[in-house]
């Protein structure tokens, strides 16, 4: 039950975005999402991948420019 609350607020994001083009709406309903999505394990899981992800992408990045 925790993890489908975030999921249908994505849900509902992608509809407005395909749809009716809300922007203020669907940045409010993704800080939302976000928020509640953080609060799982998943959440958790995908957060420390994508810190992961974006710290060795900085550091191959910056390997390129150092002897």
């Amino acid at each position: 039950m925790v993890i489908a609350v975030p999921l249908l607020l994505l849900a509902l994001i992608v509809y407005l975005c395909r749809h009716h083009r809300h922007k203020p709406s669907t940045a409010l309903l993704g800080c939302l999402a976000g928020v509640l999505l953080a609060g799982t394990a998943i959440g958790a899981g995908l957060a420390n991948g994508a810190a992961d992800l974006i710290t060795s992408g900085f550091s191959a990045l910056g390997s390129l420019f150092t002897d």
